[in-house]
């Protein structure tokens, strides 16, 4: 995976324990590889909740962004990994910024009914926005609200 540091590409599909491994070694948890793309961002957008948790214990940055803006969560919310997406939400990743709140919900690539009914249930708890703000009239909810899969 050309451009991606050891730590990016063992959150991706290693297992957990090489992570760790990484880690103790002295692997850099917020290192940026390719599109400024981090470890998180990989293995939230792998879906990967036991990476996802020892990334976020060892100091993970939970809101960085990659070179086109997306987080963590916005990545594992488009791929439809509601287990990384509340994991990230309970570290304390924001559902607001940078039209971050507004998009995450855009293009599930891979959320059924079930997923996006959780995604829902969690945004709702969450407190995330209802209206759009000055800068966009549609947030999360409203767009999952117009699926015709939901």
């Amino acid at each position: 995976m050309d451009g991606m540091s050891p730590l990016t590409v063992a959150s991706s599909r290693a297992p957990v324990e090489v992570i760790v491994q990484l880690l103790q070694a002295g692997a850099a948890v917020n290192g940026e590889g390719r599109d400024r793309g981090t470890a998180l961002m990989e293995a939230s957008h792998r879906g990967r909740p036991g990476a996802v948790d020892v990334l976020l214990h060892a100091g993970a940055q939970v809101d960085g962004t990659d070179s086109i803006g997306d987080t963590a969560l916005m990545k594992a919310s488009r791929a439809g990994h509601w287990q990384v997406a509340q994991l990230l939400l309970a570290a304390g990743a924001s559902t607001e910024g940078a039209g971050h709140y507004n998009q995450l919900f855009e293009e599930p690539r891979q959320a059924g009914t079930h997923c996006t009914a959780l995604m829902v249930a969690f945004l709702v708890e969450d407190k995330g926005p209802l209206y759009g703000t000055r800068n966009s009239t549609s947030t999360a909810l409203y767009i999952l609200s117009k699926k015709t899969w939901f």
